[in-house]
């Protein structure tokens, strides 16, 4: 079975579009991804922007992310984005992976936002995995854990920018492969669980972008 490590960043949904915000409050702005083949070696690697249909990107998410208005005004739309996300990914067997359930809620809101449907992305839900969960159950820590304090602790050098989609799905995926030599992962292990704050948000302060009833629903806040 192939694994995909997805990635998603969002700008926010414009309370001028009352009723597409009620269902979404965020809308995707870039798509990241990579493929691994049975042996759990990288074998593609997926990396779209998307425009937004009804919202801008703010400043906070331009120093956040590096993604710009200018960057994303000749993307692709959501759906069209989604339907080569889908023919990358294959008609076989993939279980898909992210760092917490934030981007499968997300494109579940999203596409339901936009009246977008896809069986295949249907089928890709019910194979989904929280890796942020697994890893920490791996660990024997309760906390969520951030993907930079994951990566650094197991002393693994960041590749890319944190908060670019594909520097994060291929940071995550290297983390699994870690997880997938237990000897190697049994000698990280106690690094990474001292870098754990109990107090710690998952992957970044989302209190500064996202809306309280957002992570209510998401479980997170």
């Amino acid at each position: 079975m192939r694994r995909i490590f997805i990635d998603l960043e969002f700008c926010e949904t414009s309370t001028a579009y009352k009723r597409q915000r009620k269902i979404s409050q965020h809308e995707v702005i870039e798509v990241g991804a990579v493929m691994l083949n049975k042996e759990h070696e990288i074998i593609s690697r997926f990396d779209r922007m998307v425009r937004p249909k009804y919202g801008e990107i703010n400043e906070f998410i331009t120093d956040l992310t590096g993604i710009t208005n200018e960057m994303v005004s000749g993307a692709d739309t959501y759906e069209a984005v989604m339907d080569e996300f889908l023919e990358w990914v294959g008609e076989d067997c993939a279980k898909v992976y992210s760092w917490s359930n934030m981007d499968i809620t997300q494109l579940q809101r999203e596409s339901e936002q936009k009246k977008y449907s896809n069986m295949r992305l249907e089928h890709l839900y019910k194979n989904w995995v929280d890796f942020q969960k697994k890893f920490g159950q791996m660990l024997g820590v309760r906390q969520a854990i951030s993907l930079d304090n994951a990566v650094n602790g197991a002393g693994i050098l960041f590749e890319g920018r944190e908060h670019c989609a594909l520097a994060d799905a291929e940071n995550t995926a290297r983390l699994f492969q870690l997880t997938q030599d237990k000897d190697e992962f049994d000698k990280t292990a106690d690094q990474i669980r001292r870098l754990v704050n109990p107090k710690e948000t998952l992957t970044v302060n989302l209190g500064a972008f996202f809306t309280p009833d957002m992570l209510e629903q998401l479980n997170v806040g």
